[in-house]
């Protein structure tokens, strides 16, 4: 996830802010939902919304809503 990330700051001016957001919500929202299958460890969504939204805000983009979340998990 790491990797992914440091290549969409690189190209972020490239794809824009929307494009931006929306790809990072996809890869952190993928890699909890993997992680927390993998260990068998039950969350709901508002969980991982938070969790989401968190690294988002560490990355200066917006939030996502509640029904992205929905879209995976």
């Amino acid at each position: 996830m790491q990797e992914k990330m440091k290549h969409l700051k690189e190209v972020r001016i490239d794809i824009g802010e929307e494009a931006l957001r929306i790809n990072a919500a996809t890869i952190i929202t993928k890699y909890y939902t993997d992680r927390l299958k993998v260990r068998g460890i039950k969350r709901n969504r508002m969980s991982i919304l938070n969790q989401v939204n968190l690294r988002l805000l560490g990355l200066d983009v917006d939030k996502v809503s509640y029904g992205f979340i929905r879209k995976f998990y």
